[in-house]
């Protein structure tokens, strides 16, 4: 095995280990942690755990989750990131080292924020780890999910226990993104709508895609249906039919998605 990912969650990690030479083949371990155990402390718990962590790879990749903010690359300033990702989030300035993500093909760039701790523990273990947000993979295969052949308009919504994202998309293009922290069951019905009518969404034809947890999602489909009805699950076992990484169920969304190169 020469390449490892790991998907950081704030309830537990998962690792996926492969030869760079056939990456369809992985193995996969999922690791919770335990209630009321410090972020960082958790995550060194888990290296200590696993052989995954104490073996040789030549590319090692982080996915982490966290808020993140899209820029378009016609404004982006290296040297201004820090600044403009705490403008929009501001309050955790101490406790996080920023990093982003390009896009291809969109122009755009996602700022994205993670534990510096938790980057201190990754780059003891793995020296070449590269941090990326878990959006860039969704964001990505989203855009690629609405063809330039396809004129309608597709908003997907991706689900997790405390919060959602959103991305409008039209013809591979990437047009309007945001991330939403869920309080109350009816948050996720709210905001969806919002963005539509923000965008200018036309409930007769566009779309719209829900991923995420099951259960979720299957709420979301029947809350939504009322008010936009081209409403439409997305199942990993039926998107990517006879992928071995399917019979893991635990899987996030975005995981699968880096893991089968969707984009």
């Amino acid at each position: 095995m020469d390449t490892l990912y790991i998907r950081l969650g704030n309830d537990g990690m998962f690792f996926a280990a492969c030869d760079g030479s056939r990456q369809v083949d992985y193995e996969i371990k999922t690791v919770p942690f335990k209630p009321g155990v410090s972020f960082n402390v958790s995550v060194h718990e888990a290296l200590r755990s696993q052989p995954f962590a104490s073996s040789e790879y030549r590319e090692v990749r982080a996915l982490c989750e966290g808020r993140a903010t899209l820029v378009p690359l016609s404004e982006f300033d290296e040297d201004a990131c820090e600044a403009l990702y705490f403008f929009n989030f501001p309050g955790r300035r101490g406790r996080l080292r920023v990093f982003y993500d390009a896009l291809p093909r969109q122009d755009a760039v996602l700022l994205f924020g993670v534990d510096k701790a938790v980057c201190r523990t990754l780059e003891e273990a793995f020296p070449q780890v590269v941090f990326q947000s878990v959006e860039t993979p969704l964001l990505l295969h989203f855009a690629a999910s609405s063809p330039r052949a396809l004129p309608r308009r597709r908003l997907f919504v991706n689900l997790t226990a405390e919060s959602m994202s959103v991305a409008a998309c039209r013809s591979g293009r990437i047009e309007l993104y945001n991330a939403f922290t869920l309080h109350h069951p009816e948050d996720a019905l709210y905001y969806t709508l919002h963005v539509a009518k923000t965008w200018g969404f036309d409930a007769s034809s566009d779309e719209v895609y829900v991923s995420g947890e099951a259960v979720m999602v299957d709420t979301m489909q029947k809350s939504t249906k009322p008010y936009l009805p081209n409403v439409f699950p997305v199942r990993i076992e039926e998107e990517f039919p006879g992928t071995p990484l399917c019979r893991e169920s635990a899987l996030p969304y975005d995981f699968v998605n880096l893991l089968l190169r969707t984009f």
